[in-house]
């Protein structure tokens, strides 16, 4: 089964955004009375650092209320910046400026991809940590050390966890959970990219229902458990006889459709004509062959996605009411 990875790409982005904009906005408001106040202490060094990891700060967060995500721009900019001040500082000021790699570890892990948050905690620690050493007790310093990892492994898991249930979510809104095929939640998006693509780069598109022929007998002559277990075998029947860059999805009660990427009509029909003469042969129903009819239509330029479908529909209405157990294109 084709994996569904623009929607996961536009979720886990989503959630980075909406986490850059409020670490920025945090931090922001933090940092910005700590600058003032080196400013007033004359720490003019300590406060032009500050001001500096503040105006990057307002930077990230403009762009995330623009809803831009650039992690290369955090990563070269935010986590540098922060790395060295912090260096620079700890000597000066001790465990008062020590204290900040907790939560410049956490935002790190908020803020980029997991690889990216994992250098940036190294390159960190790398800096920090012996600058530390010459101005803390050796008894705080091992703590703060193992601290510090802890912190860092607490915040890679729990931003793991995030993305885990994000895709899984996202799986459970897209998917059947009867047949394993997606459901019709997701098709829209997916035919208007075939047309796109389609009239991009003219390459050919095609679509194929079924219909489980006499599926209303089925259920009541066998029950609907077996009924069930009928679309289940037929989704997973489907799903391993399309090639990986083709999609199932449940379209109706005991409908199939089948997007065929970069396939033409001799294609798309051999293809239905080919599951047509292999549905008899599944053995879902003791001593019970199925069947279904079959629509197949070839995308036509100029054409929308309602009118295509329509099409494809139309045909296979009349494979239905024309004998059964074939394949009708248009």
């Amino acid at each position: 089964m084709t994996k569904i990875e623009p929607i996961s790409d536009v979720l886990i982005t989503n959630y980075r955004i909406k986490a850059s904009l409020w670490v920025s906005v945090i931090a922001i408001a933090i940092v910005i009375p700590l600058a003032i106040n080196h400013l007033y202490q004359e720490r003019y060094e300590l406060g032009f650092g500050t001001f500096l990891i503040v105006a990057l700060f307002l930077i990230n967060g403009w762009q995330s209320w623009h809803g831009y995500y650039r992690p290369r721009l955090i990563f070269w900019t935010i986590v540098p910046v922060i790395s060295i001040f912090l260096a620079y500082a700890i000597p000066k000021q001790g465990i008062i400026i020590a204290l900040w790699c907790y939560p410049s570890l956490v935002v790190f892990y908020f803020m980029l991809k997991e690889r990216q948050a994992w250098s940036a905690n190294i390159l960190l620690l790398v800096l920090v940590l012996p600058g530390a050493w010459e101005v803390l007790d050796p008894s705080i310093y091992f703590r703060f050390v193992i601290t510090l990892l802890g912190v860092s492994a607490f915040s890679a898991s729990f931003v793991r966890v995030i993305k885990n249930q994000q895709s899984m979510l996202e799986k459970q809104a897209v998917t059947d959970p009867l047949t394993g095929t997606f459901n019709r939640a997701l098709l829209q998006s997916k035919m208007e990219k075939m047309i796109q693509q389609s009239n991009r780069s003219d390459s050919p598109m095609s679509i194929v229902m079924l219909d489980i022929d006499n599926f209303k007998m089925i259920n009541d002559s066998f029950g609907h458990d077996c009924g069930d277990t009928v679309l289940k075998g037929v989704g997973d029947y489907l799903n391993s006889r399309i090639r990986a860059t083709d999609e199932v999805y449940r379209y109706g009660g005991e409908e199939f459709l089948l997007l065929l990427f970069n396939t033409n009509s001799d294609q798309s029909i051999q293809v239905a004509e080919e599951i047509c003469d292999e549905l008899p042969k599944l053995s879902l129903i003791p001593d019970h062959q199925l069947s279904a009819s079959f629509g197949v239509s070839s995308y036509k330029a100029g054409e929308n996605q309602d009118s295509w479908l329509k099409r494809c529909d139309d045909n296979l209405y009349k494979a239905k009411t024309t004998g059964k157990n074939k394949v009708v294109f248009s």
